[in-house]
């Protein structure tokens, strides 16, 4: 795999991105690779595609797609997005922002937890959750609305912790 040299606000569709201490990187999409190796790191753009290894805190400010593996103990923020892409690791997703962030795919190797801080989480089918260990809903001292949407044809059931701060 080829690295590729990093530059804030690119955007990446092949190679291998690290994303540097307080670094902003762009679109993702295709067969790229993104190593978040340094806290404060973010994407600020679209994922669609490629390959994001969370492995330290980090935000994306739209999830549509690609592969996300989140590190134990480390803490992925999204702010929006309509995703089937596979969500996997033992990390936390955080929901952040007012918009709306739904998880079509196939999660089943997330054993995280997730927290909806602000705006609606969206699950449509029984292995969108994957086997979250918890699901808070709103955080401690805020007004900020929380919501948790099942949205699904068939059954659905969510074996797991539900909070609601």
């Amino acid at each position: 795999t080829v690295a590729v040299a990093f530059n804030n606000g690119q955007a990446a569709s092949s190679g291998t991105v690290v994303i540097p201490q307080g670094g902003n990187l762009g679109d993702v999409s295709g067969s790229a690779v993104v190593n978040i190796n340094n806290t404060g790191s973010s994407i600020s753009g679209t994922v669609s595609g490629g390959t994001i290894n969370v492995n330290e805190s980090a935000s994306i400010a739209t999830l549509n797609g690609g592969s996300v593996t989140i590190a134990n103990g480390k803490v992925l923020s999204v702010d929006s997005g309509d995703s089937a892409g596979a969500l996997s690791g033992s990390g936390k997703l955080k929901k952040t922002s007012s918009g709306s962030l739904k998880l079509t795919g196939d999660n089943s190797g997330f054993t995280g937890e997730a927290n909806v801080a602000a705006g609606t989480l969206e699950v449509t089918s029984a292995n969108a959750l994957g086997s979250a260990s918890k699901v808070d809903l709103g955080t401690s001292g805020n007004s900020t609305a929380a919501t948790l949407k099942v949205n699904s044809s068939g059954a659905t059931e969510i074996s797991t912790n539900i909070t609601v701060a």
